[in-house]
């Protein structure tokens, strides 16, 4: 289980190897005194390079691949000794000071990527290098934020009219106290005159208009870019301005968030061929085909000089064995064997056209030649 588990975790990204050590309980007769299956994981990899998303993965794969083990019975560290998981109270909740490293370096990783794409098809990637180093915010926050209206919500509105009417004589031009009362309560105080009294009232009460919003903000914002960027001094003035301002771009440099790119001009060292044989003119290139060439040629006149001699030996005459044409009849092979042929010698003197036309010419001798000889070879 140990295997199959490290296996596992060897095929995610980013991690080269891995050891797992596991502790499973033994079986126990009160379930109370069980104790619980713990695991112990070492990666190889570098904890900076590491994603928090995999770690919790991979404490998770551990935990579902042995039975009645918990994540937060599982301890992962890695090459330098530092623990992954678990962390704190066995929560991810103090992941994220750990991930900013790893989320530092992915992003500057991506971005000189992307920046090297762009200076590779432009100047190519052997007259100008760029290097990021970037400062992200990884931690998750939640910002409120209150706001006031102007104006406010009217909840309760009243409104109360008054109206007065009467008639009787004016006390117009009357001296003493009678003077200073108003005319209208002179009016009605005596019954006579004209009056038309009339008030309106209006009350509302309002509401404080206010508003409440709530956002999360996720990590990984940029708090500070920095870029380095590399010209060859081949690469005209011109050419490497437009350059600069094209990485500037591409990379997002705000000045007002106190983004930096930097510009050094510097004579690139070319890369040193490598040296060929020692007395050989011919330059390594040429090298290969050269070869093939001579191996064709030494071919064709292996073939010519081979097909020649063969020409040759057919033009050659293959004089007739004086003993073929003595035969008269059946012979035994002893008698042939003592003669002053010897039959090993036989088919180095006969040429085969002088064979087939002996063949055709007396096929009855010949047969029963063979038969002489079949005969006396069986046992």
């Amino acid at each position: 289980m140990e295997g199959q588990i490290s296996q596992t975790i060897g095929q995610i990204d980013g991690i080269s190897g891995a050891q797992v050590q596991l502790t499973l309980p033994k079986d126990d007769l009160f379930a109370d005194e069980k104790q619980p299956a713990t695991a112990a994981v070492l990666l190889t990899a570098d904890s900076a390079t590491l994603d928090p998303a995999a770690v919790r993965g991979i404490a998770s794969l551990v935990a579902s691949s042995v039975q009645d083990l918990k994540p937060s019975n599982v301890t992962i560290t890695d090459a330098s000794g530092s623990m992954l998981w678990p962390q704190g109270d066995g929560t991810d909740s103090a992941a994220g000071a750990s991930s900013k490293p790893a989320a530092e370096a992915r992003y500057a990783s991506a971005m000189q990527a992307t920046l090297g794409a762009l200076i590779a098809r432009t100047v190519g990637s052997d007259k100008a290098q760029v290097q990021v180093h970037a400062d992200l915010d990884v931690d998750k926050a939640t910002v409120e934020e209150l706001k006031y209206a102007k104006k406010g919500t009217p909840l309760q509105s009243n409104v109360e009219t008054e109206t007065l009417k009467g008639t009787g004589a004016s006390g117009s031009g009357r001296t003493g106290a009678n003077a200073n009362i108003p005319s209208y309560a002179q009016n009605a105080a005596s019954g006579g005159g004209n009056s038309d009294y009339k008030r309106k009232t209006d009350k509302t009460t309002y509401a404080v208009n206010k508003s409440v919003s709530r956002t999360t903000k996720a990590p990984g914002a940029v708090n500070k870019l920095d870029v380095a960027l590399l010209v060859d001094k081949s690469v005209p003035a011109a050419q490497a301005t437009a350059l600069k301002n094209a990485v500037a771009a591409a990379a997002g440099i705000d000045p007002k968030r106190g983004d930096t790119i930097t510009q050094s001009t510097i004579a690139f060292t070319k890369p040193k061929a490598a040296p060929g044989p020692a007395g050989l003119p011919v330059p390594p290139a040429f090298m290969a085909p050269l070869k093939y060439a001579g191996i064709g040629l030494a071919s064709i006149l292996f073939l010519f000089f081979v097909t020649r001699a063969l020409r040759k030996r057919e033009q050659e005459a293959i004089p007739m064995p004086t003993w073929l044409s003595e035969i008269e009849g059946p012979r035994p092979l002893a008698e042939l064997e003592r003669s002053t042929t010897p039959p090993t010698a036989i088919a180095a003197e006969t040429g085969g056209s002088q064979v087939d036309s002996l063949v055709r010419e007396q096929p009855e001798r010949v047969a029963q030649q063979l038969r002489a000889w079949i005969s006396e070879d069986t046992p």
